[in-house]
């Protein structure tokens, strides 16, 4: 059984709405962190044995305890840890194959002339989507294009290269943490998936120090799609949702809440100054 105490005099000042919002939110917060429990108990003894072997690499001293769980977490909201088996290209995500194709090529990521691992048979799809990409940005890369298209063709395709495996990593952008001229398919062995997110997890630098749980989030989504996305909504995607399964429920909680905050505060400094300035003109 599980209490919560929710003094309602610090209630006072919201509005109807928002303490809707808190109470619910106090009310769930100190719920165990259930998706953790579900991945750890869903994961395959191969996911399992990818995972510890994964930190092993990036964490041998144990000082980040945390990676361990949010890669459970991970695998869990990616392909269930392998529950019903190897998980090969994400469908629904299948269409961003061609651009980060494009882009990884250009970052020397990814190296057609070099290794035939790399290699598509057509470069249309990925001409395609550069275009778009150019008219979007106002734009050209003629160089880019100038390779792609002098670029020797081979066997896979752009879909190929888009996100896949069990950890949700795009192969194009992920594929030389494992090594050179190593094929797309490599990303459907947990064993190598499992590292790519680990390595990508610890890797990530913040102005010098190690990035938050909310930053690796924020790497999965794509930075863009996660500066647009709601603090919290009743429907759809929102940050707390896509913490809660990568970083845990009170983590969820905890830095949704203080990002409400800083909104809120935000708002109230803007509007007195709009006050200000005009009381100022009147």
């Amino acid at each position: 059984m599980r209490t919560t105490c929710l003094r309602l005099e610090t209630l006072e000042g919201y509005d109807q709405k928002m303490k809707i919002l808190l109470i619910a939110l106090a009310l769930y917060a100190p719920k165990k962190d259930d998706v953790l429990r579900i991945a750890e108990k869903s994961a395959t003894d191969e996911f399992k044995d990818a995972i510890h072997a994964a930190i092993g690499k990036v964490d041998p001293d144990g000082e980040r305890p945390e990676w361990r769980d949010e890669l459970f977490r991970i695998c869990k909201r990616e392909a269930w840890c392998g529950k019903f088996g190897r998980v090969g290209v994400h469908e629904i995500d299948g269409w961003t194959g061609a651009r980060s194709y494009a882009f990884a090529v250009r970052s020397g990521k990814l190296d057609p002339e070099k290794c035939p691992e790399h290699r598509l048979n057509s470069y249309d799809r990925v001409l395609v989507a550069l275009e778009r990409w150019e008219k979007k940005r106002g734009r050209k890369l003629e160089d880019l294009r100038d390779t792609l298209q002098g670029l020797p063709l081979g066997q896979y395709s752009a879909r190929d290269f888009a996100t896949r495996g069990g950890f949700g990593q795009n192969a194009a952008r992920a594929l030389h943490k494992l090594g050179e001229c190593v094929a797309p398919s490599a990303m459907d062995d947990p064993r190598n998936a499992a590292l790519v997110a680990a390595k990508t997890i610890a890797g990530c630098d913040k102005r010098g120090n190690l990035c938050s749980c909310a930053d690796h989030v924020s790497m999965w989504v794509g930075a863009q799609r996660w500066q647009k996305r709601p603090v919290f909504a009743w429907s759809g995607k929102s940050k707390f949702k896509s913490l809660r399964a990568q970083c845990g429920e009170h983590y969820a909680l905890r830095r949704s809440l203080v990002e409400l905050g800083k909104t809120a505060f935000s708002f109230v400094i803007k509007s007195l100054f709009s006050k200000d300035g005009a009381n100022g003109s009147a």
